[in-house]
């Protein structure tokens, strides 16, 4: 069939089915038919189905009483070997309409007598090569859906001799059973022809004229005949709907007549509503546009806030990405603002923070962007800046704020701290560039340079050095740190008369993790103190174990600037002291020049309450720091530890030699002992012994070690007679 055709048909089942889109009696005529054909189909269907098993069951028992029968009269000739006999037998059993092939065999399977009927269709259907050999036919038609295969063993006795096999034909059962199905099905359909067209009939006098006179009163209705009403004259659902209709009418006539005065009442409303809708719908849009500018701009400076920020450091990467150029971020914070808001009130501090936003802005291109991010933080976005021309502008912002601002009868000094990061640089993503600008202005604000290029190098926040905090964390809690211990000789008695504890993590995965590093870390976090309490408890069992073996020696530790000024400390180590039997005299605590400067009086009441215990108390790497005497004299110190840097050339360097003598003389005079530390050869222990210095320290006389390797040396009273030598020549 061709389009052209197939064009033509489909044109000609529409026009056939026209009428039964628009018609309820041809709807409900097909609805009835469609029902009556479904349960013919099925009745029809059953029906095929189970005289399909009935003839079924009658070929199986009429192959099974013919191969019964076979089985039963084959054995004497197939004893005496007669063929022929056998070959008739099987020939006979073929005749039947429904048998296809028949075949008796040996136990081993050779064939005593086969035979199948080539007229046959399922014959007729094989191969030519299968068709001449029963057993090869027998085979091939055995799966066949429509071939029945049986066996009937062929026995003497309880001696079997072999099998019959018989393969029967379902092809001319199935065709009865469909030939059946066709008459009854032929039958059904003629009755359901005249069922539906009865139907039909009663349908179209019942219901379907009031249908029509209902419609043809509506579409009376719609041209706006509203006088007419719907004549039907029955007390079912069609009645009441006629008369429901005719009610509807009715209220449309009065409602009509209502219309016009209405209707120019509406139309006085639109006019005022359209007025409204046009004068609000203008407000709206200005409410618009100024909540958009707060949402994106901050209220007191009108500079672009965090939101906008983000969002065109969002742009400008994309920019920089099409393009392959750079651009600098700045992260600025004023110094000091805190005590401005605290000292002269916020009022004040809102008015610098506007000035400052003023000049800052003054100060820049017009391509540039800068924002205020929240409190007296500030974000300036530089296009198309190097580190150099970022560099520039630093230094040309820190000009611009550098005048005093006079608020309100005072005179401020304005300072601040920035902080540069460089695209791409020092990150390729937002979130990136923001905290490596913001971790450099950290770095500028504690060393007081102004501003900062970022340096990972300095970056606290780095991820390794975070994984690194949760190692320590877990390091802490499992015991996993250990205290080295580096010997402090006298050089009078040539002899270890104490040690400096320092902390070690020997599984740190970073085996460059120093005593500052791993404390750098720990002041960062929350593991001050329970590092603290495990210090104290490791150094005072130590001292009790060597204690018992006879060595009572000094045990120096450091304390950084969160240990000075914990009001506990001094519960904390009388504790570990108490717990362990330790000599309070026997602890001698190092604290910094720059720690004791910190906070001067606080230091002074900590150190008070530990020298009041009896604890000795050790200015570390004096001479580095920027101490007061004034503040050191008032200090209850027992040492002063000398910084290693004076000690590596004082051989040969007069001013060294000067300054260590200074120190020690001055020592001397405030009733202080002196250790020298950094001792890294011999040639500076016969100075250090004419000036009167009491100890030394350094890896010439002994490098830090677990307390296992100096254990032996302890218990024996050992001296480093290899220095002494040298020392005493």
């Amino acid at each position: 069939m061709n389009a052209t055709d197939m064009t033509l048909l489909h044109a000609w089942a529409r026009r056939l089915l026209a009428p039964l889109r628009g018609s309820l009696g041809a709807k409900f005529l097909v609805l009835i038919a469609t029902v009556l054909v479904v349960i013919l189909g099925i009745k029809g269907m059953l029906g095929y189905h189970a005289e399909v098993e009935q003839l079924n069951a009658r070929l199986v028992s009429k192959g099974e009483s013919l191969g019964r029968f076979l089985a039963s009269i084959s054995p004497p000739p197939i004893l005496s070997y007669d063929l022929i006999t056998l070959d008739d037998y099987v020939r006979e059993a073929t005749r039947d309409e429904d048998v296809v092939y028949a075949l008796i065999e040996s136990q081993d399977g050779v064939a005593f007598s086969r035979h199948l009927d080539r007229a046959k269709p399922a014959i007729a259907s094989l191969a030519p090569e299968a068709q001449g050999n029963a057993q090869a036919a027998a085979a091939a038609l055995r799966d066949r859906p429509y071939m029945l295969h049986l066996e009937f063993p062929v026995r003497v006795g309880t001696r079997e001799l072999g099998r019959v096999h018989l393969g029967l034909s379902r092809a001319r059962v199935l065709a009865e059973a469909r030939r059946e199905l066709v008459r009854e099905l032929g039958g059904s359909l003629t009755a359901i022809l005249v069922l539906g067209l009865c139907i039909y009939v009663v349908f179209r006098y019942s219901a379907l004229r009031p249908i029509q006179a209902l419609i043809l009163g509506s579409h009376r209705v719609a041209e706006g005949d509203l006088e007419q009403e719907v004549r039907v004259d029955s007390g079912d659902e069609l009645g009441r709907l006629a008369r429901a209709f005719n009610e509807m009418t009715q209220n449309l006539r009065r409602s009509a007549q209502d219309k016009d005065r209405i209707l120019g009442y509406v139309q006085e409303l639109n006019k005022n509503l359209e007025y409204r809708v046009e004068e609000r719908t203008q407000e709206l849009a200005s409410l618009n546009r100024d909540l958009e500018h707060l949402a994106l701009h901050d209220p007191l400076t009108g500079l672009p806030n965090r939101t906008l920020i983000q969002d065109r450091i969002d742009l400008e990467i994309r920019a920089s990405q099409r393009v392959a150029s750079h651009f600098a971020l700045i992260m600025l914070d004023l110094d000091g603002f805190k005590e401005v808001n605290d000292t002269l009130g916020h009022n004040v501090g809102d008015q610098l923070l506007v000035t400052v936003s003023e000049r800052l802005n003054r100060s820049l291109r017009a391509a540039d962007t800068i924002g205020r991010l929240g409190g007296d933080e500030f974000a300036i976005l530089l296009p198309d800046a190097d580190t150099p021309q970022a560099t520039l502008v630093a230094r040309n912002l820190t000009r611009a704020l550098s005048s005093p601002v006079d608020l309100e009868g005072v005179r401020l000094s304005v300072r601040a701290s920035m902080g540069i990061a460089i695209y791409p640089d020092h990150g390729d993503d937002r979130v990136t560039l923001l905290r490596r600008a913001d971790a450099a202005m950290y770095v500028a604000k504690q060393e007081r340079t102004g501003y900062c290029l970022y340096d990972a190098r300095r970056d606290h926040n780095q991820p390794d050095r975070l994984a690194l905090i949760t190692e320590l964390t877990e390091a802490i809690r499992g015991r996993d740190l250990q205290l080295y211990y580096q010997p402090i000789l006298s050089l009078e008695e040539h002899e270890i008369i104490g040690v400096e504890a320092l902390a070690r993590w020997p599984q740190a995965r970073d085996l460059a993790v120093s005593q500052e590093v791993l404390i750098g870390l720990i002041e960062q976090t929350e593991l001050i103190g329970p590092f603290t309490t495990w210090l104290f408890d490791t150094v005072a069992r130590q001292w009790a174990e060597w204690h018992a073996h006879g060595r009572e020696l000094r045990i120096s530790v450091n304390l950084c600037m969160r240990n000075v000024l914990d009001p506990g400390l001094h519960v904390l180590v009388s504790e570990a002291l108490r717990r362990h039997g330790m000599r309070p005299e026997c602890l001698v605590i190092e604290i910094t020049e720059s720690t004791a400067m910190r906070d001067p009086e606080r230091v002074r009441r900590t150190l008070r309450e530990l020298t009041d215990m009896g604890i000795r108390i050790a200015i570390d790497d004096f001479g580095m720091g920027y101490s007061s005497l004034s503040h050191l004299s008032r200090l209850p110190l027992n040492e002063l530890k000398i910084d290693q840097n004076f000690l590596k050339n004082l051989a040969t360097n007069r001013l060294d030699q000067a300054i260590v003598q200074s120190i020690v003389d001055l020592a001397h005079n405030l009733n202080l002992s002196v250790v020298a530390e950094g001792v890294e050869g011999p040639e500076v222990l016969p100075i250090l012994k004419r000036w009167n210095c009491e100890f030394a320290q350094g890896f010439y006389l002994g490098e830090p070690v677990p307390a296992e390797q100096l254990t032996p040396y302890l218990l024996t009273r050992c001296v480093l007679r290899s220095w002494k030598h040298r020392a005493v020549s």
